[in-house]
């Protein structure tokens, strides 16, 4: 709650959680990504002011439609600005997997984890207009 007694809110649209449970990103539509520790949500003895001085800026970001991670901690964004299907590694790095003119059109990527032989393998679904696309990564 906030000096006047409201709740205190952000504003985002987009939440993807690491597998570990480690860290919670949020993203607004046109972005930055912001990233903050779970140990801050769930340690009764932090204050709201301590939670929201530990939210920090992770990357910025083009206009997306949506954010997904995957096991890894790799976070795919569809970037309707370009139509170009995006990831971000643990550093940071930016890596363009896709370019579609179908991409300006997309909706929120999901993630699934096809192989367990491959530790790269995966499949991530993007809603775009009236298709389902289906992009393998290996």
């Amino acid at each position: 709650m906030g000096p006047d007694g409201h709740p205190v809110t952000r504003d985002m649209a987009y939440l993807a959680l690491e597998t570990n449970g480690k860290w919670l990103y949020e993203l607004a539509p046109t972005g930055p990504i912001y990233r903050l520790s779970t140990d801050l949500l769930t340690d009764p003895s932090v204050t709201a002011a301590e939670q929201m001085e530990g939210v920090t800026q992770w990357r910025g970001t083009p206009t997306v439609s949506g954010m997904t991670l995957d096991d890894k901690a790799t976070l795919y964004l569809t970037d309707i600005e370009n139509g170009r299907l995006l990831s971000f590694d643990t550093a940071r790095l930016p890596h363009i997997l896709l370019v579609s003119p179908r991409l300006v059109q997309a909706g929120i990527p999901g993630w699934v984890k096809t192989s367990a032989q491959n530790d790269t393998a995966g499949t991530i679904w993007v809603p775009a207009g009236h298709v389902l696309l289906r992009i393998v990564l290996h």
